[in-house]
Order: C-alpha cells, then structure tokens, then sequence
C-alpha cells in the first residue's frame, strides 16, 4: 500500500470514525443529564420503556448517521478530497453534502430504518 493510501485512511479514521464515535459518546452521557439533545432525548425514551432492543437499534442507526454525516462534513470543509464520476465533490456539493444527507436524502433514499426527530423551528429557538 502507497503512503497516499495510508493517509487517506488515517484521515478517515480521524475525521470520520473518531468524530462519530465522541459524538455517540456525548449523547450516551447526557442520558445522566437534565439537559440532552434531541438523540439523547430519543434514547433515554426508549431505556426507559424497557425496550432494549429498540435502544440498541437507535444506536446502530444513529451511529451509521453520524459516520456518515462527519465524512460529508469532512468532504464539505475539503478536508478529505473526494471526485466521484469526475466531480470533485467539495465542490459539486457546495459545501451541503452533510446538510442535504441529514435533512433529506437519508429519509428519502435508505431502505432501512431512520429516527426523525421532533426538532424546534430555528425561528422559535432565537425567540427564547
């Protein structure tokens, strides 16, 4: 394996399994919090009906979000320059791979389980 290959993939460890995985962890802390964001809220919901086995599955599809997620995000800053079908797709995504993925595509494009969250129109966050 070439040095180049080798980077790529300690670039995506770094920027992409190692983000997703603190992200995860902060949520599973806030669990002990009064204060959770809206994945911890979901979580905490379903420990406390008893239904480990839906937790687990929350987490399994929350984890594969967020990994996907943080490598749009790392593509989007170019940090992990991508072409695919000769687009370079920092550019060709216009900075809003991870917004688009997590707004949209995901829920309109995956065959397999999502978990939309109930969140605050932005408006209304400012408001308060």
């Amino acid at each position: 394996m070439n040095e180049a290959a080798k980077e790529f993939i300690a670039t995506l460890i770094a920027l992409v399994r190692d983000e997703a995985i603190k992200g995860a962890d902060i949520s599973w802390r806030q669990l002990e919090r009064e204060h959770k964001d809206f994945v911890a809220r979901r979580w905490e919901k379903a420990k406390q009906s008893g239904d480990l086995d839906e937790l687990v599955r929350m987490i399994m599809a929350d984890t594969v979000d967020d990994t996907i997620a943080e490598l749009l995000h790392a593509i989007d800053e170019g940090l992990l320059p991508l072409v695919f079908k000769g687009v370079n797709l920092t550019e060709g995504g216009a900075g809003d791979l991870m917004g688009f993925y997590l707004d949209e595509a995901r829920y309109a494009l995956s065959k397999q389980r999502t978990y939309e969250d109930d969140l605050p129109d932005i408006e209304d966050v400012l408001r308060h």
